[in-house]
């Protein structure tokens, strides 16, 4: 039988093994590339025969050939960094817009999801990280009043206008496969938050205080690790449980460094869960094998040096299907 999650679009055509999400990113970025250099090529061309020049077509198209082979592209890992960097600053807005926790989660999912599928020589992330929170706020049932794209923009720091967020918005639809259900890693720390409290109380009447202030302390830590794991490959290799559990276990050995015993109530509470020994060893793979990823590759740090440089030479090589006015 099938758990729910299993039976979920998230599960069935957004989760992938580290080799295919490897896979998957370069040969869109690949892709974008070459396709991005012809059109950029078609531009100069037509820019070259539009101005009236005397030169011929054939001179007119060798000079774009030229000009588009000594474009210097940005690096998939740019990208990387790129798009790190608004992923983010979904954190950022939702302060601003005081946002659930759950649209915000909604929102990075959305971006995570899309940018597998596109690049940003296509699509401005600075446009489109608008786009992904307001549909995800639609997508979360957040109260929007009566015109909510207006009032939404009306609380936006210097927000594009509504037109490009409306064109966004269905771009960013489309390229989700209009597949908007995102599991929550908070709503999955939460359920085993309420578990673990049901299981103190049947444990011992007399340290039932202590485990539940023990209990209290490591969830806002555990969701600390969550909003790090959110930003993160994470999300997109591994089921929504087993990241909440890796990061209260890892919430639960912080609090045993400070010779506290809530690791020791951990380690019971997942001894009842998992009787079987077999099952057991197969989590605790499943377990070390995220500590590992979110140990080894923690979000990218913001350089902003680094993304004004990236962000100056994607200027002079988006893909013109995309800029208004181009002649392509």
């Amino acid at each position: 039988m099938l758990q729910l999650f299993e039976q979920s679009s998230q599960f069935r055509k957004w989760m992938f093994t580290d080799e295919k999400l490897s896979e998957l990113r370069s040969s869109t970025f690949n892709k974008s590339i070459e396709r991005c250099r012809l059109l950029i090529e078609e531009e100069e061309f037509l820019t070259l025969m539009e101005n009236g020049s005397s030169v011929s077509e054939e001179t007119a198209r060798s000079a774009a050939r030229e000009k588009a082979s000594k474009i210097e592209f940005i690096k998939q890992t740019e990208q990387s960094t790129y798009l790190s960097a608004f992923e983010s600053k979904v954190f950022d807005y939702g302060k601003v817009l005081k946002l659930h926790k759950n649209v915000q989660e909604t929102a990075i999912m959305f971006i995570k999801r899309y940018y597998l599928l596109h690049t940003i020589l296509e699509d401005d992330p600075k446009t489109m990280l608008i786009a992904a929170i307001f549909l995800a706020m639609k997508t979360e049932n957040t109260s929007l009043g009566l015109n909510p794209l207006d009032e939404f923009l009306r609380n936006v720091p210097n927000p594009p206008s509504r037109e490009v967020v409306i064109e966004q918005e269905l771009r960013l639809s489309q390229g989700l496969n209009f597949e908007f259900s995102v599991k929550h890693l908070s709503w999955s720390l939460h359920g085993f938050y309420l578990d673990i409290q049901a299981y103190v109380r049947t444990i011992s009447a007399q340290s039932d205080k202590q485990n539940q202030l023990l209990l209290a302390d490591a969830y806002p830590r555990a969701l600390k690790y969550l909003d790090a794991a959110n930003l993160t490959d994470v999300t997109l290799t591994h089921w929504p449980s087993q990241i909440a559990l890796a990061c209260l276990i890892r919430a639960a050995k912080e609090q045993n460094a400070k010779n506290q015993s809530f690791e020791e109530l951990m380690n019971r509470y997942l001894n009842e869960k998992f009787k079987d020994e077999q099952r057991w060893a197969g989590v605790q793979e499943i377990l070390r094998s995220i500590k590992e990823k979110l140990v080894n590759n923690p979000p990218q740090q913001i350089n902003k040096a680094a993304l004004k440089e990236i962000s100056e030479r994607l200027n002079g090589c988006r893909n013109p299907e995309f800029i208004r006015d181009s002649r392509v």
